[in-house]
């Protein structure tokens, strides 16, 4: 059976560091619902469909599962004109990776709707077990409600700029304050 648009998937991969060495783990934990992530062509001659999952900064969180991605690729759609959301992020436990549920569709539109969409939500537990079935593959399952994550807030780049100044300057400042308060002696 093929999937129907829009759909819900997870991220595969979200364990593993990217090839540049970063962390998909600190991207995916930052990521919030209702967010745009966007869908890139990565095949390659080992993963021939292999469809790649990046955030607005074009860090990659992982891919789409292979079994997913065979299925997008079979409907012959240009993978930059499909549109993806973040529908949730969160974990098992605190001692599990972080994981995020996306949905991709054609359309800005459906595909919101789709995140809105309360009546078939995933059992986000299941996720991270691995025992998921994809809710466009069976028939009569009943799905939870996904438990709401506490997600931190991030900090903007101007605050970023001013706390590493702070950081940075702070030291310099003391040393100098120091040595003249030290060192005053010579200068009466």
């Amino acid at each position: 059976m093929l999937i129907q648009f829009p759909f819900e998937t997870t991220i595969a991969g979200v364990s593993f560091n990217n090839t540049d060495g970063t962390s998909r783990q600190d991207y995916v934990k930052r990521l919030i619902k209702d967010e745009r992530v966007y869908l890139v062509d990565a095949a390659s001659a080992e993963y021939p469909e292999a469809i790649a999952v990046y955030n607005v900064c074009n860090e990659q969180l992982g891919f789409l599962p292979s079994d997913i991605a065979k299925q997008v690729r079979v409907r012959e759609i240009p993978i930059d004109k499909l549109v993806a959301i973040v529908k949730h992020v969160g974990r098992a436990s605190q001692y599990s990776p972080y994981g995020a549920i996306i949905c991709v569709g054609r359309d800005l539109q459906s595909t919101r709707d789709k995140v809105n969409d309360i009546h078939k939500s995933i059992d986000v537990g299941s996720i991270y077990n691995h025992t998921y079935t994809s809710p466009y593959i069976t028939s009569n399952t009943s799905f939870t409600q996904p438990q709401p994550s506490k997600q931190k807030k991030r900090i903007g780049p101007g605050l970023l700029i001013i706390i590493c100044i702070i950081v940075v300057l702070a030291p310099i400042i003391g040393f100098a304050v120091y040595t003249a308060k030290t060192f005053s002696f010579l200068f009466k």
